[in-house]
């Protein structure tokens, strides 16, 4: 009797050892990466990816690196959205992607390179040159079509043995959402962009490319003799900058300091 228990003990357990080992069987996973062909092909390190048809998330790892795990087989979408996309003007990056029994499926995302949003904004690639995209906006922040924007900024060119500097601009005009994109300008140095239009203007923002072919950057118009409010807060190291002196470009009139948690009010400021 006792041998015969200890026998149906062991057959229980050798049942229950077939059925773990069948439904781990079906369970494969995805792992991938996600890297910025804007910037090098680094890696996009706290981004948010989304397994679509399971509606799970994983988080980027320093390597750009993440992964989904016990997955049955079949065919995912993988996709990846956050600010960095929104800020470019492209719509979420997608993949399709299929899982075969216990193997781990590889994908890797990457936001588009330069030549891409060349063609998109621009029509060609802009061989050592960039864009300046983004939106203009009134000072309620409606977007605003028709508005002239451009772009200038100083090229210095070797004539003759002698340095000549010209004055270089690109123009365009905001579509119905008030989009627009400067073509041309350098990779290197700063530019001038600026939108008018009659008696609105956005007053001009210097823009420093650094070598980065695609930059964001907003624009906001209104009335001369219209004034706003402007408040930020500046940190070093991820710690508040007391004392900072913060001043309007160009303006020395309009100027004050961080508080204890790096926080400044600017008043008065021309709504521009």
């Amino acid at each position: 009797m006792t041998t015969g228990h200890l026998n149906l003990r062991l057959a229980g357990v050798a049942v229950l050892l077939t059925v773990a080992t069948t439904s781990l069987a079906g369970q494969g996973s995805i792992r991938g990466t996600l890297a910025d062909s804007l910037r090098g092909g680094s890696a996009l390190a706290g981004a948010t990816v989304t397994l679509v048809e399971q509606n799970q998330t994983a988080t980027t790892d320093a390597r750009g690196r993440f992964s989904f795990v016990r997955l049955e087989p079949g065919r995912y979408t993988v996709r990846f959205a956050g600010p960095r996309l929104d800020s470019l003007g492209v719509a979420p990056i997608a993949q399709s992607v299929v899982v075969e029994g216990r193997r781990a499926a590889e994908v890797a995302l990457a936001i588009p390179p330069a030549a891409w949003f060349q063609r998109q904004y621009c029509g060609t690639e802009l061989p050592g040159a960039g864009v300046v995209i983004g939106v203009v906006r009134n000072a309620a922040g409606a977007p605003q079509a028709g508005v002239p924007t451009t772009a200038i900024w100083d090229a210095a060119s070797l004539r003759d043995g002698d340095v000549v500097v010209e004055t270089m601009a690109t123009l365009d005009t905001t579509d119905a959402e008030g989009r627009f994109a400067l073509c041309g300008v350098p990779l290197r140095g700063q530019a001038s962009v600026r939108a008018v239009r009659g008696s609105e203007r956005s007053g001009d923002l210097v823009v420093a490319t650094e070598g980065q072919a695609v930059l964001r950057r907003d624009l906001r118009i209104g009335e001369a003799g219209e004034t706003a409010r402007v408040s930020g807060r500046i940190v070093t190291r991820r710690r508040p900058l007391v004392g900072a002196e913060v001043e309007l470009w160009g303006d020395t009139t309009r100027n004050t300091r961080t508080d204890d948690q790096g926080r400044f009010v600017l008043t008065g400021v021309p709504r521009r």
